[in-house]
């Protein structure tokens, strides 16, 4: 009887006599030499099955092809075949190790990261024809794989692989061997070889503090793994495809079934019909809830698959949300064709701003941006068209063109929704508004500007799970985020946090009260707005009209017994005075300031009439930050720097830089989301003199550096340096 070698991911092996070889079929037994009992076998975890077979002679060298197996570890598998053959349950070559000798190799689909049989690219499931075995000829960029892992059943980028799939983990649950739902997460991911098991600890012991955050959560936010790299774990545990929707051509009979509407609030795409089932691909398997909608609506039994969140909420756009807001353009224009051209009353406008068609389009704007992520939505208008621009990851980004006729009804739905004055068309006017998206509070912040062709139109976009990051997610370096957490756990002084408008602050000072709010401490916001809702924190908003002021908030939170005081902004000398008072009276209080470098921010407290020996007295630190857009991961390409730019920075000339090119997935932009870049001062006792005694700003600056501060130009070069950031945004933000 021969005998075969199980092969494992985590490296333990099994030897033993083969009683059944079907590995087509999902099938291998093997028996004990000892004992001559059934060996257990842990298929979710296998590698690769290897059984010697018996060969007179193979054929000369040059007719043997090579091949290359990429598993989900890291490892790969690689030499010289004779044949190979693709099925529904793994890639099984044999393997020429000599002129005489073979060894029957089977690789099942879950420890496939990418294969290449002789001259066939690298793939990640099963391909259309079986491969030929034609001379090798594929260059060593083809080996490159840039997913850190590929676990699930199989990676799927079309129908007929989503097909083949369904249809294997439909034997997977007939046949009963592949039993992974009580393996958790992090067990599969340090298998796997994603992670290791002093970062699951880690996890593990952070979790604790937040029970109720899930694991795959918890690796993300510490910078362990990605979402996706989460996602298809998960696809793993629960034996369901893994889809790239980048690359899938929807159904458009799929889509018939889930209205444009119910897709967006449950963020699911409906993807094509497989044995009269509708395959729809989601991104959270545990909401029950959305699932029995699908099931209700759709008619038909739903048979879902994962995808990742960004690509499901940027191809939920594509399919539904361009077609949504057209139909509703078009309807509206249709609409306002009978609306007679005189100015209308109060009663008209009020009328029209709650048509039916008005609400379509608005709403279908709002939601749309939320889903991609938009900061701010713009209606802009122009001579002769409306133009809608989402700012996206700091950038203004054309959407479309509207007719100018649908201007008034439009900005008159968002009066009504921001509760203004709708027949107000003279001044300036500011409004407020909360919607309900994908189970969170999104609020809306509406200012309306009249200008000469029109009334223009910002919605700023405070999206509460967006917004709100832990310390962890601040990108902090381990020796200056030990040094901010020490200073927003002092027990008196102040903390400043600076920058233009636009640069992350108050998403800082968030990230800092949710560190703070698990200590036994009374914590007291004044804002204007109130960004963020945090439970456990008391936060109250400015209203100038009704006399309560930042500086009138200050005074009245000194006699509620307060620990910790969150300052929005620091305005004026009054406010300065009341919060160094505070900081003074041993509170701990942390504001931002305008401010360019974190060494200018003491002389902008002088300039405000706060006395030095205040500001000496009470000053912890300053972080100065800017927000920098990231380079997309999909687009990257080596980018060309000017010689003045690497002489501006400091740049050696054989420094290799990168930037997004532009695609699809980042709009044509090149940049796919933003991250900080900052310079953390910290007052010591030298820095301390210093300011008492009337230093120059150059002067406290180079103390600084002295002291340990890393200028935020060399921090976000550091940035360029890892491929995170283009050396373009390194120059943009530069502050020397």
């Amino acid at each position: 009887m021969a005998q075969a070698t199980i092969y494992y991911l985590d490296g333990h092996q099994s030897v033993g006599t083969v009683a059944a070889w079907k590995p087509n079929s999902g099938r291998i037994d093997l028996t004990s030499d000892v004992n001559h009992s059934p060996i257990p076998i842990q298929w979710p975890l296998i590698a690769h099955v290897d059984r010697p077979v018996y060969a007179s002679h193979l054929g000369s060298p040059h007719e043997f092809q090579n091949y290359i197996v990429t598993l989900v570890n890291g490892q790969t598998i690689s030499g010289t075949m004779v044949s190979a053959v693709v099925t529904s349950h793994g890639v099984e070559v044999w393997h020429a190790s000599d002129e005489a000798h073979l060894v029957e190799r089977f690789v099942p689909w879950q420890a496939i990261r990418t294969y290449r049989l002789g001259h066939v690219p690298l793939q990640s499931g099963p391909v259309e024809d079986p491969p030929g075995l034609a001379a090798e000829s594929a260059d060593s960029s083809q080996e490159k794989d840039t997913s850190p892992l590929s676990l699930g059943l199989l990676e799927v980028g079309n129908a007929r692989q989503l097909s083949d799939a369904l249809d294997r983990s439909k034997t997977i649950e007939q046949s009963g061997f592949d039993r992974t739902l009580r393996k958790t997460i992090g067990d599969i991911l340090v298998q796997s070889g994603v992670l290791d098991s002093e970062q699951l600890n880690t996890a593990l012991h952070r979790k604790r503090t937040e029970p109720t955050r899930p694991i795959g959560q918890v690796l993300v936010d510490l910078g362990f793994v990605s979402e996706e790299t989460i996602q298809r774990a998960l696809a793993y545990k629960l034996g369901v495809p893994f889809v790239r929707l980048d690359e899938f051509d929807v159904d458009p009979k799929a889509t018939r079934f889930i209205p444009a509407t119910t897709a967006a609030r449950l963020s699911v795409l409906p993807l094509m019909f497989h044995e009269r089932r509708l395959v729809v691909a989601l991104s959270d398997p545990s909401d029950t809830e959305a699932l029995n909608i699908l099931n209700f609506l759709a008619g038909y039994p739903v048979k879902y698959v994962l995808a990742s969140r960004p690509e499901l909420t940027r191809e939920i756009d594509r399919y539904y949300g361009a077609a949504e807001s057209q139909e509703a353009a078009e309807e509206l224009e249709m609409e306002l064709v009978e609306t007679p051209a005189a100015q209308p009353n109060r009663q008209a406008i009020e009328k029209l701003g709650r048509e039916k068609p008005v609400i379509r389009f608005v709403n279908s704007v709002i939601r749309d941006a939320i889903r991609q992520n938009a900061s701010d939505i713009h209606l802009s208008p122009r001579e002769d068209y409306v133009q809608l621009i989402y700012r996206l990851n700091g950038d203004m980004i054309p959407i479309k063109r509207f007719n100018k006729g649908m201007l008034a009804a439009a900005v008159s739905r968002i009066k009504i929704i921001g509760g203004m004055d709708i027949t107000e068309r003279r001044t300036p006017q500011d409004g407020r508004a909360s919607v309900r998206w994908d189970k969170h509070d999104v609020d809306l912040r509406i200012s309306v500007m009249p200008t000469i062709v029109g009334e223009s139109v910002v919605i700023r976009i405070l999206n509460t799970r967006q917004g709100l990051k832990s310390v962890d997610d601040l990108g902090f370096t381990d020796t200056d985020r030990q040094k901010f957490v020490d200073l927003i756990h002092r027990g008196q002084g102040m903390l400043l946090i600076t920058g233009p408008t636009g640069s992350g602050k108050s998403t800082t000072l968030y990230a800092a009260l949710h560190e703070l709010r698990s200590k036994s401490v009374n914590i007291l916001t004044v804002e204007n707005p109130v960004e963020y809702h945090m439970d456990g924190i008391e936060q109250m908003q400015v209203n100038e009209s009704a006399g309560f002021t930042f500086a009138s908030a200050l005074r009245n939170m000194l006699r509620h017994d307060p620990d910790i005081i969150m300052v929005g902004e620091i305005r004026d000398r009054e406010t300065g005075q009341i919060a160094v008072q505070s900081a003074l009276t041993g509170h701990l209080v942390l504001s931002t300031l305008h401010t360019n470098s974190a060494a200018s921010t003491v002389m902008r407290m002088i300039d405000m009439g706060i006395e030095d020996y205040l500001i000496s007295g009470t000053l912890n630190g300053v972080l100065a930050q800017r927000l920098v857009r990231r380079n997309c991961p999909h687009c990257i390409e080596q980018e060309v720097v000017d010689p003045w730019v690497r002489e501006t920075l400091g740049i050696g000339a054989d420094e290799v830089f990168y930037k997004g090119k532009g695609c699809h997935a980042c709009h044509e932009t090149g940049f796919s989301g933003r991250l900080a870049v900052y310079e953390l001062m910290v007052l010591t006792p030298e820095l301390r003199n210093m300011i008492v005694s009337g230093t120059a700003v150059d002067a406290l600056e180079k103390q600084a550096l002295a002291s340990g501060m890393t200028p935020l130009t060399g921090h976000a070069l550091g940035k360029a340096r890892n491929g995170d950031i283009s050396v373009a945004e390194v120059y943009r933000i530069r502050l020397s």
